[in-house]
Formats: structure tokens, sequence, C-alpha cells
């Protein structure tokens, strides 16, 4: 009975915003076929050293491995392969050919316009699936009538405030507007907009990202998630920098603190801050009685003749 050769490999799925990273064979029977980076592992190796090995030797740049997507066996005519695959990124932007004849970036519509290696073409199949089902927990998250949004407005009904909800004709559409207190009140999931969140850049344009307790910004596909928070805090900014110039107060309201320990205070603090702002706006302004200095000598000289 011959018995197949194994051959036990891993492969790097380099994700750059959504794109993905896919290398031309130069070499051997399967010379300018397309495949995802990778290579044998080594004795004594896990999946994930091996990886970060053959991607340095392949393409001379560290990555980052963030997430196991799957294994694939395939037989070829000569082999038997078996071949763990992981979605990774680039810690460093610099790549080098040094095994492959050619590379591209492609994007999703674009995964079938190379001529993939059989047992690749398979993972080309799961990546799809995933990033399908990814879109499908995407379009499932509500952007209205959230959790956080309907905790924030039956405690300010209760307190008796009153307010519209996602008014279309100011900026940024707020999630409640109550105009007697000329007041927006935006309730931010924290993840989506980066709560206490700091992406500062280093002296060699590398970022370093500050994840907080309430936002973590995932290792899978890091590149997209860092540009898509980064807009979307820089969104919030302008909004409310322009309803503030229509004379609009606004009021940020987080996920974090509408936590079962921290809710009533927080829904305090908003009523606390509504009461103060109409307070402050209808605040009764008392001019001081002019003096002046004619009344001031004569009131003087009056005084005087009395004595």
């Amino acid at each position: 009975m011959h018995l197949m050769k194994q051959v036990e490999v891993v492969a790097a799925i380099i994700r750059k915003g959504d794109k993905i990273f896919a290398t031309q064979r130069g070499y051997g029977d399967f010379r300018d076929w397309w495949e995802f980076p990778g290579g044998k592992m080594e004795a004594g190796e896990t999946p994930e050293e091996a990886l970060k090995r053959e991607i340095l030797e392949e393409l001379s740049t560290e990555i980052s491995v963030d997430e196991f997507l799957c294994t694939v066996e395939y037989d070829y005519p000569k082999f038997h392969l078996t071949m763990h695959c992981f979605f990774c990124s680039l810690l460093t932007e610099a790549l080098h050919l040094n095994e492959h004849e050619a590379a591209k970036w492609l994007s999703k519509d674009e995964l079938d316009s190379v001529e993939w290696l059989p047992a690749d073409l398979e993972v080309v199949g799961r990546i799809r699936r995933e990033q399908a089902r990814r879109s499908a927990n995407m379009a499932a998250i509500r952007s209205k009538d959230t959790k956080p949004e309907m905790i924030v407005r039956r405690g300010l009904w209760k307190r008796g405030f009153r307010y519209r909800l996602n008014h279309k004709r100011l900026p940024g559409h707020p999630d409640l507007v109550l105009r007697k207190y000329r007041t927006c009140i935006f309730v931010n999931g924290c993840f989506w907009h980066g709560h206490n969140v700091a992406m500062p850049q280093n002296e060699n344009g590398e970022l370093i990202i500050d994840n907080s307790p309430c936002c973590k910004i995932p290792k899978t596909n890091r590149d997209f998630w860092v540009a898509k928070i980064r807009r979307n805090k820089e969104r919030d900014k302008e909004e409310q920098k322009k309803l503030a110039a229509m004379g609009w107060h606004c009021i940020t309201v987080w996920e974090c603190e509408l936590k079962p320990s921290k809710r009533e205070e927080t829904l305090e603090s908003i009523a606390f801050t509504l009461n103060h702002i109409w307070l402050q706006d209808h605040k009764v302004h008392v001019n001081p009685y002019p003096q002046l200095e004619e009344e001031d000598v004569q009131m003087h000289i009056a005084a005087e003749d009395n004595d």
C-alpha cells in the first residue's frame, strides 16, 4: 500500500483595509499560479511561529497573526497538503518579494481575477463565507432604537422631559432633541465612536493604539477598524461644532455610562445638566443703576450742608 507524502504548511491571509494580499509563485511545478504567502512548519514550531518566520523570509516584513480562519486538507498528485490559514496584518509597511515573481492587493470583487492554486482556492471560498457572515452581523446592528438609546429615553421621560427623535434637519441627526432646553443628546456606542481610545503615531510613523476598558480595537483587519473609528470621531466633533454655532448645547452619553451600576447616576446627571442649561438661558439679568460723577458730587455737597 502506497502512503502519500504528508506536507503541513501555514498560510497568511494578510489584510489591509478591505483588500487581501496575494502572491504569484516563481518556481516549481505550480509556477505562475497564485497563493497566499507562507510555507512549511519546522519541528517544534507552533503555526503562529512558523507563519511569522516564513513571512519574514519571503517578504522581509513582520506580521501580527490575528485570527485563525481554517485548516484546508487537499490531495495533490504527489502529496497530501494540510494548510493552516490565519488572518494577519502588517506591522511594517515595506514588502519585498524574495521568492515570488509578483504580488497584488485584491479587493473582494477581484479575488477571482487570478488563477489560484487548488488548495488556496478553497481558502478563497472560506474567506467569502466569512466576509458574508460578518456583513450579515454588521447589517443586524441597529443604528436607531438601540438599547442604550431606549434607556436614556425612558429615563428622561420618567423625569418629565419631552423630546424629538433623530431630527433630520440638524447636523448629525441627534438621537434626542429637547427644544425647550436648546439641547441635543447623542447616545454613542463606545466601540463605534472610540470612547477614550488614543491612536497616536510614533516617530517612525507607526500607529500606537491605546485601548480603553470599554473599547478595544480588533487585531483582525486593524487598519480598517482604525480608519473607520477615526472617521466617526472626527465626524462627531465636526457635527457638534456645527450645532454649537447654531446655538445648540450638546450632551454625549456613552454606552458604558448606562451600565446598571452607573445608570441612575448618569440619568440624574443628564437631568441636572438640562435644568442648569434652562436656568442659565432664562436667568434674569439685573443691570446696576449707573452712577454719574455729577450725582456723586451733589450728594457729597448735600451731606456737608446738612452738617
